[in-house]
């Protein structure tokens, strides 16, 4: 593990999650020799290092991409993913959800990730993501026991036809940013494309999950927008 701080006293940690047990010990030591006014940083150690996933392990994986893998190595790209296995068989059940659930896991998240990554640099070809602006809460309402959310949005160029757009499907993953930076990403899926309320630049969605919380928490979801 490579723990090193910036000026800002931020720590970036590099860690090979089969090492964290061996490290342990070394962490408990330190809270020993270090005068008390240090335990701050041991503290803040001890929350990096627990928000580590062991990534050679699927199970450990959260179907959400966490921050760090939002603006870290390109999906498509990351250790521990395989090809399907066409001509022969899996070795284990465990290599093969290993390998299905990676893949769809990249599939639902890589365009996405590449495309805020491209947003933020200035780069964001439109064709490749559509983006909205301006996006506030319009209206909070139970369907068919969910609770949706109706969001208001501002588009850059009109839609002509909603009747015949692509743009917000049922079904469609969102990723929405209260500052505007997607540190603070906020996972929705469009559930309610009705028409006449498109025309007025509202949708209806359903909230996924955001920074690893629990669903559905409402309350956290209107303050951060």
């Amino acid at each position: 593990a490579v723990v090193s701080t910036q000026s800002t006293g931020e720590m970036n940690i590099t860690c090979d999650p089969t090492c964290l047990q061996a490290i342990l010990p070394d962490v408990k030591q330190l809270m020993v020799d270090l005068p008390v006014q240090k335990y701050d940083f041991i503290i803040g150690l001890l929350l990096k290092l627990a928000n580590v996933a062991d990534l050679s392990n699927w199970n450990q994986l959260q179907e959400i991409p966490t921050i760090e893998e939002l603006f870290g190595d390109p999906l498509d790209k990351v250790q521990f993913l395989a090809p399907v296995k066409v001509s022969e068989g899996y070795d284990t059940i465990e290599e093969y959800l290993s390998t299905y659930f990676r893949l769809l896991r990249t599939e639902c998240f890589s365009a996405i990730q590449k495309g805020i990554v491209d947003f933020k640099e200035g780069k964001l070809d439109e064709r490749d993501m559509n983006t909205y602006h301006q996006v506030s809460v319009d209206n909070i309402g139970i369907q068919h026991t969910r609770i949706i959310i109706s969001l208001h949005f501002k588009l850059q160029r009109q839609v002509k036809n909603w009747n015949t757009s692509s743009k917000l499907m049922f079904g469609n993953l969102l990723c929405l940013s209260g500052n505007g930076e997607f540190t603070d990403p906020i996972w929705v899926t469009v559930v309610d494309r009705d028409i006449q309320q498109l025309q007025k630049s509202v949708v209806g969605v359903e909230l996924i999950s955001f920074n690893e919380v629990a669903n559905h928490d409402i309350s956290h979801f209107i303050l951060r927008l």
